[in-house]
């Protein structure tokens, strides 16, 4: 089997951010693949702001987490289903027939459990695995403190999964160690004051081994 490139997926901080368009299209420049945008609670007419201010040609990788009317107006690349979302069947039938209409538009979705990732329905384009270390700034439980059940995990699932919970310097070589071959960023760059800085050491330490 062909071993898949490793990916870079950055989730946007939950608050605002100073030169935040700026900094994410440095980002997408640097290498960032996916921009998960997950602003609930934002202003309908900030995202749009924000939107507007990330070059067009990065859009086809961002993926809405909330105001997902903009999906199409913007030519988004793909939507997040949330959890709460997960539960309204209603909205999962007419949203998942309306997207996956589009070539290669993805749907993701994110769990704590390898269980439910491999119960989950086929047609979701990858899944974040939540809380793998922890969180950076709000502690918490890993989401597996068993990293030989997951590296068998990884070996044998058809499943695209993305790493993500308390990952910085110093465990991020874990990341491909344990099987993953891909990443999620957040509180190892948002947390700090050159987050674009942040997101070049952990692309480096990530992509040297």
């Amino acid at each position: 089997m062909e071993k898949k490139s490793k990916k870079i997926i950055v989730l946007s901080s939950g608050h605002r951010v100073k030169d935040e368009a700026k900094i994410l299209t440095a980002m997408f420049e640097e290498g960032m693949n996916h921009l998960h945008l997950r602003k609930h609670g934002y202003p309908r007419h900030k995202i749009e702001e924000l939107l507007n201010s990330i070059p067009e040609k990065y859009h086809q990788q961002i993926i809405l987490h909330s105001h997902l009317e903009f999906a199409n107006k913007f030519n988004i690349g793909g939507i997040h289903i949330t959890r709460k979302k997960r539960k309204n069947w209603l909205f999962l039938f007419f949203t998942v027939s309306k997207f996956k209409k589009k070539p290669g538009f993805i749907l993701t979705t994110s769990y704590h459990s390898t269980r439910k990732i491999e119960n989950a329905p086929k047609y979701y384009s990858y899944f974040l695995l939540n809380s793998l270390f922890g969180s950076i700034h709000k502690g918490g439980r890993h989401a597996y403190k068993e990293p030989d059940k997951l590296k068998e995990f990884l070996r044998a699932t058809n499943r695209d999964i993305v790493a993500l919970g308390g990952i910085d310097l110093i465990n991020i070589k874990s990341v491909t160690e344990i099987g993953f071959r891909a990443v999620g960023l957040h509180g190892g760059i948002w947390g700090f004051d050159n987050p674009l800085e942040k997101f070049k050491d952990l692309r480096d330490a990530y992509l040297s081994n």
